[in-house]
């Protein structure tokens, strides 16, 4: 059980699993947006028993400004070692980006999410890029791609229609604009009985499985 101890931390508000540190446990991944924390719990034989808060994790990443968050867990880099994304929609005024920091044997004990990213894929309008990310092996080269979505971006005069964006592992490091995936899907203008046009393409995104 892992509980949060700072008030209004919004624990578990994302979460994720995988063997972030290639020991053969998975670990878990879990975000506390409204403390600025994503934090890495190493899987061992005895995890299920134990009885966690937001301090003991054995990594703490820094994500300071942001307040809503996703997260994946993929083999980004293509070394076999899977790495970890975390989707930040609401900075840069809503703009958004996505933060690949691979995975290692050896983690420090601490993480800045903007100093410390292997990767960083990053959006230039209000549309809530990143606000859900997903990863799977989509082209079958046996490198995960990663998906991201960006529910908030307008298409056409569309408000809000939404955009999704693929882009092809293994992902380079440094920065990534949307303009270099590899694919993308728009959303379309879809009036509800409220006249609701916000059709938000890439509000909830999942990508595994053979389909």
């Amino acid at each position: 059980t892992i509980v949060g101890n700072i008030t209004n931390a919004l624990m578990g508000r994302a979460v994720g699993c995988g063997d972030l540190n290639n020991d053969t446990f998975d670990d878990i991944i879990v975000g506390a947006p409204g403390s600025n924390f994503t934090g890495i719990i190493f899987g061992d034989a005895v995890l299920g028993t134990r009885w966690l808060r937001q301090n003991q994790t054995n990594v703490s990443i820094n994500s300071s400004g942001v307040d809503d968050m996703s997260i994946t867990v993929g083999d980004f880099s293509g070394d076999t070692v899977l790495d970890l994304a975390i989707g930040q929609p609401d900075t840069g005024d809503f703009a958004g980006r996505v933060s690949i920091i691979h995975g290692r044997s050896a983690w420090p004990r601490r993480l800045n999410i903007t100093t410390d990213s292997n990767t960083t894929l990053t959006n230039g309008a209000m549309d809530f890029y990143g606000y859900s990310v997903a990863a799977g092996d989509l082209t079958n080269n046996s490198f995960d791609d990663i998906v991201v979505g960006a529910p908030g971006n307008n298409v056409s005069g569309v408000f809000r229609a939404g955009t999704t964006y693929i882009y092809f592992g293994p992902i380079p490091t440094g920065t990534i604009a949307t303009t270099s995936a590899n694919a993308s899907w728009n959303g379309t203008l879809t009036v509800g009985t409220q006249g609701n046009t916000q059709s938000m393409s890439g509000f909830s995104l999942h990508a595994r499985g053979d389909v």
